[in-house]
């Protein structure tokens, strides 16, 4: 073995503060193991985080289960010098290919509500408005799980609205993500997994929370400083990001929606 990763490449003149791109974990004994060398993922409004953060290290012993749970945040270096912070927790790890020096490593990295995926339930909410019943699944999940406590915080300023109270609402066999979900389309909210620092000064900050914001008002989403994005292909390096592809898609979508919500009183 070559002895640990981060000394190797600091031989070699490849430090962090050198580097495009910068991993820290949670759990210490990693930030000493691993190099991470690409990432590759979605943010999306409705839907969340999920990234493939390709890693090497010269340990091919690393046990996989060290990896599960795993808090981490990706500091990536913008065309203006800054670090762009990216969180989550790793969901799942595979040990790639050895060449008896370096060994790769491929984990998942989403946001805490793919927590809520792995719970299953039927109940009923009786006189609760929608937001009543996202606050009390919320804090039953900070109470049950410390990963998901540690790694997420609900965030409701973004509710411009006064929300009906429901005397009935049903969970019937449905995942927490799934019911959740459903209850925030019904009532138009949008939920957006946002970073408690976008932006950070060096990559040893620490890992803060997440934040789930549900958000009724188009006026709570920011632009972004700069405008305008120049659309460039990328067959060379370039000193601004830009956006290099665009793609057109449409579907076959219904023609009205019509919704009955049983009221006892009414």
């Amino acid at each position: 073995m070559l002895g640990k990763i981060l000394a190797v490449l600091e031989k070699l003149g490849l430090s962090a503060q050198k580097r495009a791109i910068h991993a820290q974990f949670s759990n210490s004994a990693l930030n000493e193991e691993l190099f991470i060398q690409r990432i590759d993922g979605e943010h999306v409004l409705n839907q969340g985080l999920q990234a493939t953060l390709i890693c090497l290290s010269t340990n091919a012993l690393i046990p996989l289960k060290q990896f599960i749970g795993v808090q981490v945040a990706v500091d990536q270096v913008t065309d203006r010098g800054e670090l762009f912070r990216t969180t989550g927790i790793i969901t799942e790890a595979t040990q790639g290919q050895s060449d008896g020096s370096l060994t790769l490593y491929k984990l998942t990295l989403e946001d805490a509500t793919s927590l809520w995926h792995k719970r299953r339930n039927s109940r009923v909410f009786m006189n609760k408005s929608v937001r009543d019943v996202s606050e009390t699944i919320f804090k039953e999940w900070q109470s049950k799980s410390p990963l998901f406590a540690s790694s997420l915080m609900l965030d409701l300023s973004g509710l411009s609205q006064n929300y009906d109270v429901r005397p009935f609402i049903m969970q019937s066999n449905e995942s927490d993500y799934d019911f959740l979900t459903r209850l925030w389309r019904s009532e138009g909210i949008n939920w957006l997994i946002d970073e408690a620092q976008l932006k950070v000064p060096h990559s040893s900050v620490p890992i803060e929370k997440q934040k789930l914001r549900l958000i009724d008002d188009n006026s709570q989403y920011q632009a972004l400083s700069r405008r305008s994005i120049r659309f460039h292909r990328s067959s060379a390096t370039e000193q601004q990001d830009s956006i290099t592809s665009f793609i057109g898609e449409r579907s076959i979508q219904p023609t009205a929606v019509h919704v009955q919500r049983w009221q006892a009183d009414g």
